[in-house]
């Protein structure tokens, strides 16, 4: 995961050092422009390698990108998080290299889990796990490839953090007799991504 992590503030240094030593003109725009991006790809992590769905949009203008979205996260435990976002694109041209950040709220939709195959012969009772929401939050960057004025590709790698707490009920021998008890977990979860995104807008 090191490695990942440095080719992505690799891709990072080199995207402000392109926009710095390029002799395109920087973009110009004297108005705000809406735009919207549908991403897909892969996220992987420590834990398993699953997909990745998106839809961000916003409005922009002199290379700066605002908005929000939403997506799809299925990672570990499945999660709908929506968020704010910032990209800042460096120069005009065919390839604008940019860096992207965002941040918000890790929704928990990952149901509620029984597990059928529990027995306890101590007459203990069957736990059950119950998921909570968290926070999300990502840091990346990327290539924008511009086709028109109206529409385009991007590529982007990003280092994404998600958190979701766990509540599930077991049972204890206390040293005299069984007691219920209840466990809390959070979970942090660290992964990259790499996505393939069509771009609609400036």
């Amino acid at each position: 995961m090191r490695t990942v992590f440095l080719a992505i503030l690799t891709l990072i240094v080199s995207s402000c050092a392109f926009a710095q030593n390029t002799t395109l003109p920087p973009i110009k725009s004297e108005v705000w422009r809406p735009w919207v991006i549908l991403e897909g790809g892969l996220v992987w992590g420590s834990y398993e390698t699953n997909g990745d769905v998106r839809l961000q949009s916003g409005i922009s203008k002199e290379g700066w990108k605002f908005g929000a979205g939403i997506g799809h996260d299925s990672y570990r435990y499945s999660s709908l998080p929506i968020y704010l976002q910032a990209r800042k694109i460096f120069v005009s041209g065919k390839k604008r290299p940019f860096v992207l950040a965002s941040a918000g709220y890790n929704f928990a939709t990952e149901p509620d889990f029984s597990p059928d195959w529990w027995f306890d012969p101590r007459g203990g009772i069957t736990p059950v796990y119950k998921y909570g929401s968290g926070y999300y939050a990502e840091l990346g960057g990327g290539l924008a490839f511009r086709e028109n004025k109206k529409w385009g590709y991007t590529l982007s790698i990003s280092y994404i953090r998600k958190t979701m707490s766990e509540e599930y009920n077991t049972t204890i021998w206390n040293g005299t007799g069984l007691e219920n008890e209840v466990i809390n977990n959070l979970y942090r979860m660290n992964r990259f991504s790499i996505r393939l995104g069509i771009r609609i807008g400036r």
